[in-house]
């Protein structure tokens, strides 16, 4: 077993096993570090030990150096790869079903390790992925970008509305404003109109009863008095004449009556 260095720790470790005979066959190292090693070959050999455990398909194990991703394929044989925190599940899984797709695990040499084209192809395969990310970091990036620059345009233009809002707003309050003060003006002209209106009829009212009062009741009061003049003048006349007439003395008259007879 072979272990080649790389700079790139995206993919930290690669491991193929033979779960038939508890074998590794081939092994990928970014760098030279024991503990991934060790624990690689002790995730095996626990899962070899127990039967069901081959029938899973999709084995996942976070530790402190990073995490595994672990599948039996159908011909038993044993994948794993120990990938930094921040990489995709996804893609540690496609590269596993790539390493099974390629049968890299077919070839080894004499004592049943990788030959130097299964590590060349292995190798090449995990480069492979570790560009893929990396160009997939860039695109997530510029689509963060893009997204950011789409953002932005929007909060501009959610400005630029609201601006436009707060004119309309203002020029709303203004006409507002105008109406109110039209609506209080017509309402002083009509309360000044109602006043002058209730003033003319009472004036007009006013002269009626005048008129009225002129017409009727005076000279009621003035007739009433000349009528009651005029009668105390005819009784004062009627007394006179009475006083006037000579009184017969009767007994005169018959004294004279008889002397004569």
């Amino acid at each position: 077993m072979n272990s080649n260095k790389n700079k790139n720790t995206n993919i930290k470790l690669v491991l193929i096993a033979n779960s038939e005979n508890e074998k590794v066959i081939g092994e990928y190292s970014a760098k030279s570090e024991l503990s991934w090693t060790k624990n690689a070959q002790r995730i095996f050999k626990e899962y070899c030990k127990n039967s069901n455990n081959k029938n899973d398909k999709n084995i996942k194990i976070p530790t402190e150096d990073g995490v595994f991703y672990c599948k039996f394929s159908q011909n038993k044989f044993f994948y794993l790869t120990l990938v930094s925190e921040k990489y995709p599940e996804k893609q540690a899984f496609d590269l596993i079903e790539d390493l099974i797709k390629d049968n890299i695990h077919l070839l080894i040499d004499s004592k049943g390790e990788l030959n130097q084209p299964g590590k060349r192809a292995l190798k090449a395969l995990i480069l492979d992925y570790d560009k893929n990310i990396e160009e997939d970091k860039l695109s997530s990036l510029n689509g963060d970008i893009k997204e950011i620059k789409i953002e932005m345009q929007n909060n501009v233009k959610k400005v630029l509305s609201n601006t436009d809002d707060l004119h309309t707003l203002d020029a709303k309050a203004v006409r507002i404003k105008d109406n109110a003060d039209i609506f209080k003006k017509d309402a002083t002209n009509l309360k000044r109109k109602t006043f002058l209106q209730n003033l003319k009829w009472k004036l007009i009212f006013g002269i009626l009863f005048v008129v009225l009062v002129l017409v009727f009741v005076l000279p009621m009061i003035f007739g009433g008095s000349d009528k009651a003049e005029k009668d105390q003048n005819y009784n004062n006349s009627d007394k006179q004449d009475t006083v006037a007439k000579p009184v017969v003395n009767h007994t005169n008259y018959l004294f004279l009556n008889n002397k004569i007879n």
